[in-house]
């Protein structure tokens, strides 16, 4: 039975932590096989660590070592793993794979409706949490089929809930099942937002920018057709909104999405990771290195801020008291308006980023990198995890 899972394993091509996470499932149960195969391989190969690599196709990542065994050297591995007498448990296995939020998941959106929170990750993962008395409740949703790589996510005014994935195609919930459309352009989109109308926005590659009023059955071109990437969009009011992408591009809207105008360039050599606007006149635009530029008069002029870190800025969000920022490292931000500046907060020290964030009754909940999906109280405190979630 054990040389039988671990062949499957070994035929899948499957990664076998050897130092750095050696607690869950089979990695704990086979750990003690596995030094003593691979003390036999090195003893072989002479400690000639080129024609181990060869063989094994090592990896070093930082402080992990993982090692894959292809299906070539399967054979190999079952000869030297026969003599082992470590017993195989599953139980950590299925311990962990029944969590919602798994360690390797990669947040890159989430949205909020009401007492539902909706969070969205590489590899077709969708976790659906419910609020009740201040408790989230989990269900894990594997579009496992598709696997759509999501990268953005918008909600509508009407509370339904929308996600782009890198496919460009946009993913929605119907009766309690997720479907998709696609998206009918060549370009890569990065964007998707909706409107006060409940009409959908999608910017990209080449200026695209399109817009769909039947939930993505059918779309209108604005695209302008220049050599530069939207990579953002954000609406103030029913009436105004807009588009930022490289070398500083703004477009902007004053009649509902009627027409686009392109005003002068936020500033040169400029690339926008996230922007925001909580009314027609005032917003952010954020990027690398901490960079916040701000506007007070809908994009007709934009100053630099102080932000306190030189992290890059990934995102926005407004609860009912205050503007936050949030990034790469865990940096967490607050907009303090007496001064014009940005304020730290504190939040775990994670060495990955904050991707996503949507304000709840207690502060912020965040997503991120490698399965952080966690809740910060706007006050200094803990922040707790989600089960299944990591720092």
């Amino acid at each position: 039975m054990t040389l039988t899972l671990i062949f499957n394993a070994l035929q899948r091509g499957a990664w076998i932590s050897w130092v750095g996470h050696t607690g869950e499932g089979v990695e704990k149960a086979a750990a003690g096989c596995l030094v003593n195969v691979f003390s036999v391989i090195e003893d072989n190969q002479n400690n000639n660590r080129a024609q181990r690599r060869n063989m094994w196709g090592r990896r070093v990542v930082l402080s992990q070592v993982k090692c894959r065994v292809t299906a070539a050297s399967a054979g190999l591995v079952l000869v030297l793993l026969a003599g082992c007498e470590a017993e195989l448990r599953l139980e950590g296995v299925e311990a962990t794979s029944a969590k919602p939020i798994h360690r390797t998941d990669q947040f890159l959106a989430i949205e909020r409706a009401g007492d539902r929170i909706v969070a969205f990750a590489d590899h077709g993962v969708i976790v659906d949490g419910q609020m009740t008395e201040g408790e989230l409740t989990w269900q894990r949703i594997e579009l496992s089929e598709a696997a759509p790589n999501f990268i953005d996510s918008a909600q509508c005014a009407d509370g339904s809930v929308y996600a782009l994935s890198f496919q460009n195609e946009l993913w929605s919930a119907a009766d309690g099942k997720w479907q998709n459309t696609a998206v009918p352009t060549e370009e890569q989109l990065q964007s998707v937002a909706c409107d006060a109308q409940n009409t959908l926005w999608v910017s990209g590659a080449f200026s695209t920018l399109m817009s769909s009023a039947d939930q993505g059955a059918s779309w209108q071109d604005f695209s302008m057709y220049e050599d530069f990437t939207l990579t953002g969009l954000a609406f103030g009011d029913a009436q105004t909104g807009y588009a930022v992408g490289e070398f500083g591009s703004l477009v902007k809207t004053e009649d509902g999405g009627e027409s686009w105008n392109m005003l002068d360039p936020i500033t040169d050599d400029f690339y926008p990771l996230a922007v925001h606007f909580t009314s027609a006149n005032e917003g952010w635009v954020s990027g690398v290195l901490g960079i916040v530029f701000h506007t007070e008069d809908g994009g007709a002029t934009w100053q630099l801020q102080d932000t306190e870190t030189v992290a890059s800025i990934y995102g926005f969000v407004t609860d009912e008291t205050a503007v936050y920022a949030f990034g790469d490292l865990g940096a967490l931000l607050r907009y303090d308006a007496s001064s014009g500046r940005w304020v730290d907060l504190p939040s775990p020290e994670i060495p990955v980023h904050y991707a996503a964030a949507v304000p709840v009754p207690n502060g912020l909940f965040l997503v991120g990198g490698w399965g952080v999906a966690f809740e910060v109280p706007v006050s200094p405190a803990q922040a707790a995890p989600v089960d299944g979630g990591a720092f």
